[in-house]
């Protein structure tokens, strides 16, 4: 029979004294490198702050830069107080993924509302991020290990560069000397969350006046790198964008140059968001109710986060900010609109660059006078990248929708007017440049957006889907002067993201055991079970076995049954590492354990010691796809909620009258389930809503006869 033992490694302190070098310092890929969780699966289960990161450049080591941002499944609305005004309209709805509350790079000033991950390892979720431009060779890690190097290693590759992720065997710090970006979260009333006005004012003056205005919330707050700076006046105003007026490096001190941007704007059809007042402005949708999510200032990005655009609650823009890479992810989460769109209005200090797009290739002169596209200021078709070029440096940038609606109209904004056609609702009263994309499902003349708002019946899809809608901004900010030539290549690049791969390797130990790791973590309502073997023989592979509680009374596990098998490595005398996600779990289940059935080729086997996890309380409201489905005889519903209260289940049929009600009646905070035997119905698509004061979810379900 195979033995399989469980030991810790215990490696030697490396004695190399560590030095500072110019690891491909000069290279100029802009691009930023993000991991999550899940494909370093090594290192899932440490310490969220412990991974480092080397590379192997000039012949020597030297550390990169990297910066973990946790992510959990929450609420769309977690970033609310539970105490805000119309609180049931706002929570509940399909959870999403959120960046929580850090646990390391606190905000002066900052007190995030959102909740810490419910898992505080890193775990599938998270995020791990490094900048290209630090990669180097590939190196031989058995003849070269780098310093401090444990027994694994992830080797991560982006395009024929490579780094090294691992946990040391002495804690090293994660920005490894480098600070890529400073944000100064400044809200000018005082700290978050004490002194932020989460209601707003709801007392629309008649017009707004064009200028610079201060809203609910004003604030200051600025983010700055060695090639661009911008700032931010509320939760929607972004008001400013400075480019280096040199080539620096970092933590330098650097001179900014005029302020090339206007305002980032946002709301529906660019013509319509002066109507009623500029009701639909971005200083309305600052002035009303709204709230701030995760605010970071890490050493490779900082992160902001703001939700809450006039009556979609849900609505949020999300910056990620680099030292020269800038991403805007906007998400349209609300009732039924006339369009979205996300513009770019530039300041006059743009006079006198040349603006180029896939619209306009061969470029136009930015000078304030009339320019429109053919016909009018918009386009039957979208922007997919562009550019501003001139002697105050170079915008380079592309334009993307991240969308499951269909049919959408291609409509794109171009307009260069000192007195523009569109009302300009903040800032100065010109349009210079002012480009972007507008989304809608129609006809030009009535088109509109569907239902995208989570908590509501109404964002379902005829497929059971819900509907979103994310527009995404990203652009490299350069001081230089860039030729078209130039220019196009680092639209290349941005265009290309890049798609690293992750393989284990050795460091060069040796570890007279076969399996040298079990480990287990949680994510979301999914356990992940990772194990690494230091050498194999005659190994046909794994049965995963599992006890829960599920189907008994007391808090204790079961008898342990065969939940998956994974196919071994047979005989091999180096790592190999291996994941499994378990997706089973009875919604009922509240703990969890598990082992490993390690069985040879002749049959022989042994079991792994166990693993047990703990399954936390749902964090929000949650309904499950029904299964079986298709269904012929019954389908169980499962859901969670996370706080008591009220409960109604309904069955509607693709006509939308209601055929059952499976639940009708008060459930505590935690798993539930319930049964439907469609007896007496026919064949065909059918809705499952689950209700509760807090919101709403639906799942679709397929009835055969």
């Amino acid at each position: 029979m195979s033995t399989l033992r469980l030991v810790v490694a215990c490696l030697a302190l490396a004695t190399l004294l560590l030095t500072a070098h110019p690891l491909v310092a000069q290279d100029s890929d802009p691009r930023p490198v993000v991991l999550t969780g899940a494909e370093v699966a090594d290192l899932l289960g440490a310490a969220v702050t412990a991974p480092i990161c080397y590379a192997h450049g000039a012949g020597a080591w030297a550390p990169c830069p990297i910066q973990v941002d946790e992510r959990d499944w929450l609420d769309p609305a977690v970033a609310y107080p539970a105490t805000i005004s119309d609180a049931d309209e706002l929570f509940g709805g399909a959870a999403q993924l959120h960046y929580t509350a850090p646990q390391d790079y606190p905000h002066p000033g900052f007190d995030p509302v959102v909740p810490p991950d419910s898992d505080p390892t890193l775990d599938a979720n998270d995020e791990i991020v490094t900048m290209l431009r630090f990669f180097g060779d590939r190196v031989d890690t058995v003849t070269d290990p780098p310093p401090f190097a444990p027994f694994q290693i992830s080797e991560v590759a982006v395009e024929g560069r490579y780094v090294y992720l691992y946990v040391p065997t002495t804690p090293q710090s994660q920005a490894a000397g480098h600070d890529l970006v400073t944000y100064q979260f400044d809200l000018l009333a005082g700290d978050f969350p004490a002194a932020y006005n989460f209601e707003g004012d709801t007392r629309l003056p008649d017009a707004w006046a064009v200028g610079d205005h201060l809203a609910a919330n004003p604030e200051y707050s600025r983010v700055e790198t060695a090639h661009y700076a911008t700032s931010f006046e509320d939760r929607w105003i972004q008001r400013e964008l400075r480019l280096a007026t040199t080539t620096v490096e970092e933590r330098a001190s650097v001179a900014y140059g005029p302020d090339l941007l206007d305002r980032v704007k946002y709301g529906s059809r660019p013509h319509l968001i002066g109507e009623n007042g500029c009701e639909r402005s971005i200083f309305s949708a600052s002035a009303r109710r709204g709230t701030l999510g995760i605010q970071k200032d890490g050493p490779v990005r900082a992160l902001r986060f703001a939700q809450g655009f006039n009556s979609g609650g849900h609505n949020y823009v999300l910056h990620e900010l680099y030292e020269r890479v800038v991403v805007l992810r906007m998400a349209h989460q609300m009732h039924r609109t006339p369009g979205a769109t996300m513009f770019f209005d530039y300041a006059p200090s743009t006079v006198g660059m040349t603006y180029y797009s896939n619209l306009q290739p061969t470029g136009v002169s930015i000078d304030g006078q009339p320019d429109r596209l053919p016909g009018n200021h918009y386009a039957n078709d979208y922007l997919t990248w562009d550019m501003l070029i001139g002697p105050e440096g170079s915008l380079i940038g592309t334009w993307k929708a991240d969308t499951n609606i269909d049919d959408l109209y291609p409509y794109s904004y171009y307009e260069d007017n000192v007195t523009p056609e569109v009302t300009q609702c903040t800032g100065d009263g010109g349009a210079y440049a002012s480009s972007g994309n507008v989304y809608f499902v129609g006809e030009p003349d009535d088109g509109y957006l569907p239902w995208t708002d989570p908590p509501d019946v109404r964002s379902i899809d005829t497929e059971g889907e819900l509907r979103y809608l994310h527009q995404i901004r990203r652009f490299v900010a350069d001081g230089v002067q860039r030729t078209k030539t130039e220019a196009d290549a680092v639209r290349a690049m941005l265009t290309a993201p890049p798609m690293p791969t992750v393989a284990l390797v050795d460091a060069g130990g040796s570890i007279p055991v076969e399996l040298a790791r079990f480990d287990s973590v949680i994510d979301g309502t999914d356990v992940v079970l990772t194990w690494v073997t230091a050498s194999e023989t005659n190994n046909a592979g794994f049965a995963i076995e599992r006890a829960t509680n599920e189907w008994l009374e007391a808090d204790v596990p079961g008898s342990f049954e065969e939940i998956a098998f994974v196919t071994g490595a047979g005989t091999a005398s180096v790592p190999h590492a291996y994941a499994w996600r378990d997706e089973t779990l009875a919604p009922t289940a509240s703990h969890a354990t598990y082992r490993l059935r390690q069985i040879d080729f002749d049959g022989a086997f042994a079991l792994s010691p166990e693993v047990e996890v703990t399954l936390p309380a749902p964090s929000s409201l949650h309904l499950a796809a029904p299964y079986p489905n298709p269904v012929t005889d019954a389908a169980t519903l499962a859901y969670a909620l996370a706080r008591a209260g009220q409960v109604r289940i309904d069955v509607f049929d693709g006509l939308g009258r209601l055929v059952a009600t499976l639940a009708a009646e008060r459930r505590e905070a935690g798993r539930h389930q319930v049964t439907w035997e469609p007896n007496e119905q026919v064949g065909g698509i059918y809705l499952v809503r689950l209700s509760t004061p807090t919101g709403t979810a639906v799942q679709r379900l397929t009835l055969l006869r």
